[in-house]
């Protein structure tokens, strides 16, 4: 087994595939790739990456580049596998491209070797719930399906017999049982280096602008997760999103594809699924079908019933049958960290939304809420422009904004003279200046329309950081 401090090695690498970030995604490529006998090249740009301890037991003698990118490391790639966290525009990897090495992702290998049909899920937000709901939906009605990619196991790992979490430790064993269907969760970095994904059914679930410091401009973005719909069997989109309809407008359609929209209006068609009012009261519909009230969900917000809809429109695509779908949707509690209830204090409800991480998640989570809120909000914006915050701000009975964090300025200058703004040193601060301010029957929500690595290891840890902040509250 080499040593760490012996890894930054000085002469030219011996592989001609390199995978590039090591972490979660680039420890799944490297077992896959030892699995198959592949020898490789790691480089990562940090000096003491999360997986080198694992990532030694899978491939002792592997030849490692840590603590930058180094040229020498790329000089004799043909094959970069990229992980989702370092952009394809470093100059190291541009330069390998121009030397003709081609470039890939993890899924890019997975949708070459997955032996089941592939139903994909990405959206600026959303597709994590989407995702669990749809597993969920395959789950009880009986079919065996694989969940993971960017969320939970790596897709890699989804292909092994026995999956195993990052750590090395076996989570469970995938038995003889053929797979029906894997359900992928994927990320625009994801799609960008996944030139054939050839997923049986897809959806964006919507655009809005994020990781704008990837992305020279929304444009950009759009089209990386468009990728996730070519050569798709049967695509799903939201007619209420402009920008995806747009992506779906200009792509070419043969006769045999399908094509199914959702939305929180009364469904166009037979075939589409929309809201529709019977006696005053919202069903979720397929069609003229009513299929459920939509305040049978236990999970609140409009939302949500759009991702309801969006997940009963790829269930449809699985065959899965109503009455399980429904059922579902009936019991599913949503994800922690997604409008998560943490508690109610003095008849204050307080939502932990520390994963809504760009701006457009915080619109839906403050819109998709009834009644007066107060709103903690701000870290690292990511580039990203915060005017919709503002529009979002004044028609949804946000009372009082709490701005913490790296871009609290940025926040404040979109939301002066429309909102009382007040500014916090740190997440315990900014839990005890709301709970002064908060009053009986408003909702205080954690949706922070930013990333968290200004304050935070990630967003998770922010999120816990908020509940045992409110959690010590005085009753």
């Amino acid at each position: 087994m080499m040593a760490a401090e012996n890894f930054n090695a000085t002469t030219g690498a011996k592989g001609s595939t390199v995978i590039v970030g090591l972490g979660k995604t680039g420890l799944s490529c490297a077992r896959y790739l030892a699995q198959q006998g592949e020898s490789f090249v790691v480089v990562d740009s940090r000096a003491d990456p999360p997986g080198l301890k694992q990532l030694l037991s899978i491939a002792p003698n592997v030849e490692c580049y840590l603590g930058g990118f180094e040229p020498v490391a790329f000089e004799q790639a043909k094959r970069l596998i990229v992980s989702p966290g370092v952009s394809i525009k470093e100059s190291a990897i541009a330069n390998a491209v121009s030397q003709g090495a081609e470039v890939l992702g993890d899924i890019a290998l997975f949708a070459a070797h997955a032996d089941a049909p592939i139903v994909a899920i990405t959206g600026s937000n959303g597709k994590s719930t989407v995702t669990s709901m749809v597993g969920a939906m395959a789950e009880h009605a009986g079919q065996n399906v694989k969940v993971g990619g960017n969320i939970g196991v790596p897709a890699l790992d989804l292909l092994n017999k026995s999956l195993v979490t990052v750590t090395g430790e076996l989570l469970s064993e995938a038995g003889p049982e053929k797979t029906d269907f894997y359900v992928l969760e994927l990320s625009s970095f994801q799609l960008e280096t996944t030139p054939n994904l050839n997923a049986f059914a897809a959806v964006v679930l919507n655009v809005s602008a994020d990781h704008m410091d990837r992305y020279a401009n929304i444009q950009e973005y759009m089209a990386a997760k468009q990728q996730i719909y070519r050569d798709c069997h049967y695509r799903v989109y939201n007619r209420d999103d402009a920008l995806g309809t747009d992506m779906m407008r200009n792509l070419e359609l043969s006769a045999d594809d399908h094509v199914v929209s959702f939305g929180l209006d009364v469904p166009p068609s037979d075939n589409d699924f929309g809201i529709g009012y019977r006696d005053d009261v919202p069903w979720l519909m397929k069609g003229k079908q009513a299929l459920m009230r939509a305040d049978e969900m236990s999970l609140p917000g409009r939302h949500n019933q759009a991702n309801a809809l969006a997940a009963l429109a790829l269930g449809e695509a699985m065959k899965i049958n109503l009455d399980d779908m429904l059922y579902v949707l009936r019991n599913f509690v949503g994800l922690p960290h997604r409008m998560q209830l943490v508690a109610a204090i003095n008849d204050v409800h307080w939502y932990n939304d520390s994963k809504g991480t760009n701006v457009g998640a915080t619109v839906s989570a403050i819109a998709g809420m009834p009644g007066n809120k107060i709103l903690i909000a701000g870290g690292d914006g990511k580039g990203a422009d915060f005017e919709p915050l503002r529009e979002a701000v004044i028609a949804n009975n946000v009372r009082l904004v709490i701005l913490i964090g790296k871009d609290a300025d940025r926040i404040e200058s979109v939301l002066f003279g429309v909102v009382q703004i007040e500014r916090a040193a740190n997440m315990n601060a900014a839990v005890l200046l709301a709970n002064k301010h908060a009053r009986a029957q408003e909702k205080v929500i954690l949706s922070p329309a930013c990333a968290s690595f200004d304050m935070f290891r990630d967003y998770q840890h922010r999120g816990e950081v908020f509940m045992e902040a409110v959690r010590n509250l005085p009753l």
